[in-house]
């Protein structure tokens, strides 16, 4: 069972870290029942309005970031 983050702000938000901690938790769910790493939560319906999970700055190209990352996540 997760527990839910009913009347949470995600547009307030502006990096992982501030995310409410059951959807951190719903997040690692996921990545464990898919086995795919999530690498963007969507935080608002706008281009853009999201937080990166995993730092992407250690791939070299795109082709790793396709090969070797994951999914993007939206709630």
């Amino acid at each position: 069972e997760v527990l839910g983050w009913k009347g949470f702000k995600f547009d307030t938000c502006v990096s992982y870290n501030d995310l409410h901690p059951n959807v951190k938790s719903f997040i690692n769910i996921i990545e464990q029942y898919t086995s795919v790493p999530v690498m963007f939560v969507n935080t608002g319906p706008q281009a853009g309005q999201m937080v990166v999970k995993n730092d992407l700055t250690n791939s070299t190209n795109s082709t790793n970031l396709t090969n070797n990352y994951g999914s993007y996540f939206s709630i």
